[in-house]
């Protein structure tokens, strides 16, 4: 069953407001699915991200929000049933929600390099960490913009805390906001599953590197199980084998666990799924 709700306290609320008017004049200056650009590999290489490039990433950022208003009107006008594959108001207000938690950063910063390491890794994580007060159920949406970011290998998205700091969101939506797509889900019944595929994936083939890990019952102290999100990277030490490194931008410490710190947190029952976004540029 796919995942869908990121909850810290509460579930999310399900509940749908009659009024179905959408205004035309909100601006939305968030993410797009920004077609033309290739991600870096063994053919483009590393290349200097121009200010250019940058400002076309911040130009477009409506795109997909304009495009889920429509979907969204559409479905009300028609009096149409609301099916779980159809867009509601909720998801409409979860969009705003997710465009007032995203930055931009429009000013060129200095490139990763091509092969990562732990230090890079933690300075990324920082980055795209950005909350006014850290406990935010914006989980999904840190683990979406630092895989867009490590995928550019630049600093560009960070994420602040979100409205209704305590609901979560959506991964699905997030992922249309911010890669302009839905990105393909494979599932695994445990963590050390999860930890084979990326590397599997990667011997295969070598761009394949980062993926995006969502979990439905990572333990909290207090508050229980929930819904999460987080990352898995391919890096290689100097001397040293490639090698799968979990990261949790959400975390304020700690934000690359060891691969026991990690398994901890999940119990045996624990589902996850695995989601890339070059997967779906093939």
């Amino acid at each position: 069953m796919p995942i869908s709700t990121i909850n810290i306290n509460s579930p999310r609320q399900n509940t749908r407001e009659n009024n179905t008017g959408i205004s035309d004049n909100i601006k939305l200056e968030f993410s797009s699915n920004i077609v033309a650009i290739k991600p870096v590999n063994k053919a483009t290489k590393l290349r200097k991200v121009s200010n250019n490039f940058l400002e076309r990433i911040f130009n477009n950022l409506n795109t997909n929000a304009i495009n889920i208003q429509k979907e969204i009107h559409t479905v009300w006008l028609g009096n149409t049933k609301i099916s779980n594959n159809e867009m509601t108001d909720s998801d409409f207000k979860d969009v705003i929600r997710i465009k007032d938690a995203l930055c931009v950063k429009r000013k060129e910063k200095k490139l990763y390099p091509q092969t990562l390491r732990k230090n890079d890794l933690e300075k990324m994580a920082k980055y795209v960490n950005k909350p006014f007060i850290h406990y935010s159920g914006n989980c999904a949406i840190l683990s979406a913009c630092l895989h867009y970011n490590i995928h550019y290998r630049q600093d560009i998205y960070s994420v602040k805390n979100t409205k209704s700091p305590t609901v979560g969101l959506e991964s699905t939506l997030v992922d249309r906001v911010i890669f302009g797509q839905k990105l393909k889900l494979s599932y695994f019944y445990s963590i050390d599953d999860v930890k084979n595929e990326v590397l599997r994936r990667y011997n295969l083939n070598k761009e394949d590197f980062s993926f995006i890990i969502s979990a439905e019952n990572y333990i909290l102290p207090v508050i229980g199980e929930c819904a999460h999100d987080f990352n898995a990277v391919i890096i290689q030490e100097k001397n040293k084998e490639p090698c799968v490194q979990f990261i949790d931008a959400w975390k304020t410490f700690n934000k690359l666990p060891t691969f026991g710190e990690l398994k901890s947190y999940f119990p045996p029952s624990t589902l996850f799924f695995i989601r890339a976004y070059y997967e779906n540029k093939q």
